[in-house]
């Protein structure tokens, strides 16, 4: 098992494909890529930009769709990717747009791409509630 973030060794950062790139040719063939990352802006609706809603879809949906298309030669043969998306994506919350719509983005991905992937790859989707490390968030999710 291989713990990999934009500050472990090794390191990747998903909003930077070369990253990407680099990790995969040193880490080698894997078995399972588990993705638990993403970053997406919470604010208001009317306080939201154009470049919030960017952010989210790079910081989220793009950098967990560039783990796959990068990761595909890099999966073995029957091998497994599980991304996360979040309960926003059917239970929003107040000022949760741009996650929303990272989260929906990253779903409908994956019933896409499960439909294409090689060699008997597969694809899934977790949509967790609320991650026991985000404290910051815990207030919203009651429960």
């Amino acid at each position: 098992v291989l713990r990999v973030s934009r500050h472990s060794t090794p390191q990747v950062d998903m909003s930077d494909v070369d990253s990407i790139r680099a990790f995969y040719k040193e880490a080698g063939p894997l078995d399972a890529i588990v993705v638990c990352a993403g970053f997406a802006p919470f604010s208001h609706l009317t306080d939201l930009s154009r470049e919030d809603f960017s952010a989210a879809a790079t910081g989220k949906l793009l950098g967990q769709v560039s783990l796959v298309t990068e990761g595909l030669s890099y999966l073995n043969d029957g091998g497994s990717f599980t991304l996360t998306t979040g309960i926003l994506s059917q239970h929003p919350i107040a000022g949760s747009a741009a996650a929303s719509m990272a989260n929906g983005g990253v779903e409908s991905f994956v019933t896409a791409a499960s439909t294409e992937l090689p060699r008997g790859q597969r694809i899934n989707a977790v949509s967790p509630t609320v991650l026991k490390e985000a404290t910051g968030f815990h207030s919203a999710f009651p429960g």
